[in-house]
């Protein structure tokens, strides 16, 4: 962690260029320099707090190789914490590189899954649930005709298919959960699902499988990368989400 103190001083200087007046619970948040967890009502801003604390960060950074890193849930609260760091000119750096604002999901993607799959030789062109669907439905095989026969739910059976990267080989994930299905149409659907990857159309859920793979070999370089972590809306993670934060 860096050692970088906020003072009353600084949080005055803030209230002033912003037209904003923090209540003593909220200058205790902007001066904690340790993990800690905010929870407020909403509209109770804890958004402008969020943006608050990294302008006054943004102020006093001095590392050109490391990084705040901001993960909020949708690209609304990202552009919402946007907003706040550009109303001030001290905010822009935390715009770029080495600093990160955006969605889990694009950290995710950027930081760890995209760089191990292309590492795999696959050039990802969309992660979008629907468009595999979609992909997987029309497959000429004819396995999405063949689960509407034998399958109970087949969507939900086919939205369930996900790979697992483990030892360098992709596994499918509950295959085996339908008993109706052959071993021939069990091969049949991995096949289809592994060559609508190699297509580069992969799932939302398991670009967080590759992630979580790649994760153990990164972590130290992760938190050596990025030595300030916001997590903006905590309670909206999933639990899926919060297991890969947490490793």
């Amino acid at each position: 962690m860096l050692d970088i103190e906020i003072t009353d001083d600084d949080i005055n200087t803030i209230e002033e260029e912003l037209s904003l007046e923090f209540d003593e619970k909220r200058r205790a948040v902007l001066k904690d320099n340790t993990s800690i967890d905010v929870q407020a009502c909403p509209g109770s801003g804890k958004t402008t707090l969020l943006g608050c604390k990294l302008l006054l960060l943004a102020k006093k950074w001095k590392d050109i190789d490391r990084g705040v890193c901001v993960l909020s849930h949708t690209n609304v609260a990202k552009d919402e914490i946007l907003k706040v760091l550009q109303k001030h000119p001290a905010g822009y750096k935390f715009t770029k590189y080495p600093h990160f604002v955006g969605t889990i999901q694009d950290f995710v993607d950027k930081y760890l899954a995209l760089p191990l799959l292309r590492s795999c030789g696959l050039q990802i062109e969309a992660v979008d649930d629907e468009i595999f669907f979609e992909k997987f439905k029309n497959s000429k095989i004819g396995v999405y005709r063949y689960l509407s026969c034998k399958a109970n739910k087949q969507d939900e059976y086919v939205y369930s298919l996900n790979f697992y990267p483990d030892n360098n080989e992709l596994k499918v994930e509950n295959l085996d959960t339908d008993k109706k299905i052959t071993e021939s149409w069990r091969k049949k659907i991995k096949s289809v699902k592994k060559s609508i990857l190699k297509d580069g159309i992969i799932k939302y859920k398991e670009m967080y499988n590759f992630a979580s793979y790649i994760s153990v070999q990164l972590k130290g370089h992760l938190v050596k990368r990025f030595p300030f972590v916001f997590i903006d809306e905590m309670q909206d993670t999933q639990q899926f989400q919060d297991d890969l934060l947490c490793s």
